[in-house]
C-alpha cells in the first residue's frame, strides 16, 4: 500500500497489519502466552495457576440489539479458545446530536441481558456523547 493511500472501511489490510504487530514486541517476562498477532482476537495471560483470557472487540455492523451483539461476539471470542466468559467491559461511544437517554437505556438493557443469559459480569467501562459518529459504537 503506498504512502498516504485511504483504507477503505473494514479490516486493516493484514500486510499493515502484521507488520504494526511486529513493533510491538512482548517481553519473555510479562506472562503472555498468547499475544497480539493476525487472525487472534484474544491475549491468553498466564496468572500462575490458572490463565486469563481477555477480549476486546467493537461492534460496528449494526445499531440494533448492540448491547447483545456486543456481549455475545466478546463472548464468543473467549469461548473460542476454551475458555469461560466470566466478565465484561463495555466502551459505548454515542453519536452527537442524535443520542438520547431511552437509546442508552435500551443498549443498556440489551447488554445486561446477553450478560445474564451467559452469566458474565458487567465490570466497568465507559460510556460518551462524542462528535464524528453516526451510530453508537460498543
Amino acid at each position: 500500500m503506498r504512502q498516504g493511500a485511504r483504507l477503505p472501511v473494514g479490516k486493516l489490510p493484514p500486510r499493515l497489519l502484521e507488520s504494526l504487530l511486529a513493533s510491538c514486541p512482548i517481553p519473555k517476562s510479562s506472562r503472555v502466552v498468547l499475544g497480539p498477532r493476525l487472525g487472534e482476537d484474544a491475549a491468553v495471560i498466564d496468572w500462575g495457576n490458572r490463565y486469563l483470557v481477555a477480549k476486546t472487540d467493537p461492534i460496528t455492523f449494526t445499531a440494533e440489539r448492540l448491547g447483545w451483539y456486543a456481549v455475545n461476539v466478546n463472548a464468543n471470542d473467549v469461548a473460542t479458545l476454551g475458555a469461560r466468559p466470566r466478565w465484561f467491559l463495555a466502551t459505548l461511544l454515542l453519536p452527537e446530536r442524535r443520542t438520547t437517554p431511552e437509546l442508552v437505556r435500551r443498549i443498556f438493557r440489551d447488554a445486561l441481558r446477553a450478560c445474564r443469559a451467559l452469566g458474565v459480569t458487567l465490570c466497568g467501562g465507559h460510556t460518551e456523547v462524542t462528535a464524528g459518529l453516526d451510530r453508537p459504537v460498543l
